[in-house]
Formats: structure tokens, sequence, C-alpha cells
């Protein structure tokens, strides 16, 4: 895969990639002090107007921390749009704290790390993936099996996983009746308990 550089990365300020000590990096950026204290404007790299009217500071360390939203309100209606404000203000400025707050040691980290989880995988090739069974027939009764598309991405993805098929997948197939992923998966968990 191609290399993601860091002004293609977005990830979540709750991502698997986030440390405390990169939260910590976050806050010191946006406030331009170690005790996260409430925000200089004259000093800071955002601006006031980033900030909705009733969404605070507090309100977006709280998100980061994972602290439960509070209701304010009366209103379910207005509780849930203040929530939903609270995180895309949290998430904004945690994307621009990523694309501009950043050192160089930082961003090669974060790049590294990103690419690692997410960007390290080949891409799966379903149309040449054998989908024979050794053993079984091709052509049942005649008929030349032809699986649909999602039965095949759950084929290949079990043969990765080296599960065993059972023929009763043939058999519906032969029907022509659309067998979903969900009785695959079945199928193949009872013949790996057998």
């Amino acid at each position: 895969m191609e290399r993601k550089k860091i002004d293609e990365i977005h990830f979540s300020i709750h991502s698997v990639l986030v440390t405390d000590e990169l939260k910590h990096k976050f806050y010191e950026w946006v406030t331009g002090d170690k005790f996260y204290s409430p925000i200089d404007w004259l000093s800071s790299p955002i601006s006031k107007t980033e900030f909705p009217e009733d969404i605070s500071w507090q309100d977006v360390v709280d998100y980061s921390e994972g602290i439960s939203f509070t209701n304010r309100t009366f209103s379910e209606s207005e509780d849930d749009m203040l929530r939903l404000l609270r995180m895309e203000t949290a998430e904004h400025l945690f994307d621009k704290f990523l694309h501009e707050g950043l050192d160089n040691d930082t961003i090669t980290l974060i790049e590294d790390a990103w690419n690692q989880k997410f960007n390290s995988f080949e891409p799966v090739d379903y149309q040449n993936f054998d989908y024979t069974l050794k053993g079984f027939q091709e052509n049942l009764m005649a008929r030349i099996l032809l699986f649909m598309n999602n039965r095949k991405k759950e084929w290949h993805f079990s043969a990765q996983k080296e599960m065993v098929f059972l023929p009763t997948m043939l058999v519906w197939e032969k029907l022509q009746l659309e067998l979903p992923v969900s009785c695959t998966r079945c199928n193949i968990k009872n013949a790996n308990d057998l």
C-alpha cells in the first residue's frame, strides 16, 4: 500500500492511536499552558469562533477524556444537539492539532503507527481466488456453481482463517438460493466444532 502522510490522515481523539501523551500535547497546544487552564485567546492557535456558543473548553476536555455529557436543559433534543456540538468541536480541534500543532518527530511517529495499523494490508482480489473444494465436484449435477459477491468475500475470509466448509453451502448455491453470510458463518462454525 502507498504510505499515507499526515495531510491524508484523520482519526478521532478516541482512536487506538491516541495516547495520554498525545492528548496532553493537544491540551497544551490549545491552551498554551501545561495546566490546561482556560484558553488564552491571544496566544492560542485557535480562535474563539471555533467554539459554538454553548460549548466551552471544559466540554472539549470532558469529551476527550470520555466523561459523559450531563444534561443542561429540560429538552432532550436540545441536549442531543449540545452533545453533538461538543463532539464535533472536540474532533475538529483535535484534527486541526494533528495537522498544525505537531512537531516533526511526533508526525513521523503518528504516520508510522497509522500506516502500520490501518494501511498495511493488501486489498483482496476476489476475482482470482480459487473457490473450488478439493474432493468435491466443481460442477454439481452439470450446473456450474456461481457464488454471489457477499459469499465470495465470506468464503475468501474464512479460507484465510483456515476454516472448514460444509457441502450444504454448495447445495444452497445449486438451488440458486441466497444464503446469507450469517448462515455461512454458522455452517463454518459448526464444521469447526465437529
